[in-house]
C-alpha cells in the first residue's frame, strides 16, 4: 500500500485524468446546446413542464397569442372592461368671486378617477386682468397610483388688477373602471 502512494504523477496521469472530468463535464453540456426545438415532438413540453412565470409578456412575440389560440371562455368581459372607463360623469365647481387672487378645487365621487379635467377664469367679470396660472389633476393623499381623484386650478390678477369681482370655474370628467 505504501508503494502506490510514492508513486510520482506522471504527465500521462494528469492529462487522462483532465480528459475524463472534461468528457463528464462537457458531454452533457454538448447534448443541451445540441437540441433544438425542431428535436422536441409536438405538445411534447406541456404547462406543468413549465416553471411558473418561465413565460411571461416580455417573452411573447408580437402576435403571437391571437383570438384562434385562445380556448373558448378564456378571456371574459371582466377582463377586457379592466382598463375601459365607465360610469363618467362631470364634476364641477366654483371659486369665490371676489377680486383677489384665488385657487379652486374638485373632487370626483368616491370610487371614480380623475381622467380629465380644465378651468375657466375669468367667471363674472375682470376680463383682460385675470391670468388662469395652473391647471392640473389633483392627487389624493390615500389610495394606490393612480390616485387622480379631483382637478385644481388658480389665477392670479395681472395688469394692474381690477376692482371687478371675478372667480374661477374648475370641471373634472370623473369615471370608474
Amino acid at each position: 500500500m505504501s508503494g502506490m502512494l510514492r508513486r510520482k504523477l506522471t504527465y500521462a496521469n494528469v492529462m487522462s485524468t483532465i480528459a475524463v472530468f472534461g468528457v463528464l463535464a462537457g458531454g452533457s453540456a454538448y447534448a443541451a446546446a445540441t437540441i433544438g426545438a425542431g428535436d422536441i415532438k409536438k405538445n411534447a413540453v406541456r404547462s406543468r413542464h413549465i416553471i411558473t412565470k418561465a413565460v411571461s409578456t416580455a417573452k411573447l412575440a408580437d402576435g403571437a397569442v391571437t383570438g384562434r389560440k385562445l380556448a373558448d371562455g378564456a378571456v371574459g368581459g371582466s377582463k377586457l372592461a379592466a382598463g375601459i372607463p365607465r360610469d363618467i360623469e362631470i364634476v364641477s365647481g366654483s371659486s369665490l368671486t371676489n377680486s383677489a387672487d384665488k385657487s379652486a378645487q374638485v373632487a370626483c365621487p368616491a370610487g371614480k378617477l380623475a381622467i380629465g379635467g380644465g378651468a375657466a377664469s375669468p367667471s363674472g367679470g375682470a376680463t383682460g386682468f385675470v391670468a388662469l396660472t395652473v391647471s392640473r389633476p389633483q392627487r389624493s393623499e390615500s389610495g394606490p397610483p393612480p390616485n387622480i381623484d379631483g382637478w385644481f386650478a388658480q389665477a392670479i390678477e395681472v395688469n394692474g388688477g381690477s376692482a371687478q369681482n371675478w372667480g374661477i370655474d374648475v370641471y373634472a370628467i370623473c369615471a370608474r373602471f
